[in-house]
């Protein structure tokens, strides 16, 4: 696997902390053990689509989908495909050996689908605290304001409440259950759920912002 790109050096040094979900975080970047799940009827998930969110500056060559896509086969793991969410029509573009490359993008998640066995990819990374997330809603650019939204890995945002609160525009925050195909909805009048790193979640917004996500 290509995991040289996390800016100066491996992780290691000062004010390292072991987080939930496998991920370690220092001052110099983010490494994550994050597991991928392939189909198993639905006991995990029901067609081995899960969300990915990579750090803000990937590792170094980790340009396009492309460079993702073999980089998980590189694991090593049964890659499907890459999906990404385009919100001006509600569908996906997606990247397969068949199908026509795009760029990875800050903030941005995106759909990951793989074949058995279950595996452990490993991401590498940091973050770009001066990166802004176009948020968009619904109007020009987008159909109906949903965007599918990579938190940093070290977010203020500990929940769905949080990220929602932060936002302020947002009208709700879903997250993808692998098991059933379908979406754990949070607004004010729903149950909150926690936010983990290396996931991705859909965003409805009210209204455009650019926003620049707070972080530790």
């Amino acid at each position: 696997m290509r995991k040289r790109g996390l800016v100066a050096a491996t992780i290691a040094a000062a004010a390292m902390i072991v987080l939930a979900g496998g991920l370690v975080a220092s001052n110099m970047g983010f490494k994550l053990n994050r597991a991928l799940l392939a189909a198993d009827g639905g006991a995990t998930s029901k067609t081995g689509s899960q969300t990915l969110a990579l750090p803000y500056n990937p590792q170094v060559g980790m340009v396009n989908a492309s460079d993702l896509f073999g980089d998980i086969l590189a694991a090593p793991g049964a890659a499907q495909n890459i999906q990404k969410f385009l919100p001006a029509t509600d569908t996906f573009q997606l990247y397969s050996f068949a199908s026509a490359d795009f760029a990875l993008e800050p903030g941005v998640g995106y759909f990951v689908k793989v074949g058995p066995p279950n595996f452990s990819y490993i991401v590498v990374g940091s973050h770009d605290p001066s990166a802004i997330v176009q948020l968009k809603g619904a109007g020009v650019g987008s159909a109906t304001g949903s965007n599918l939204f990579s938190p940093p890995y070290h977010t203020t945002a500990a929940t769905a409440r949080d990220l929602f609160e932060e936002i302020g525009v947002a009208q709700n925050i879903q997250k993808f259950l692998p098991a059933t195909d379908t979406f754990q909805l949070y607004t004010f009048a729903s149950a909150d759920f926690a936010l983990e790193p290396g996931v991705a979640y859909f965003v409805k917004m009210g209204s455009d912002l650019p926003y620049q996500p707070s972080h530790y």
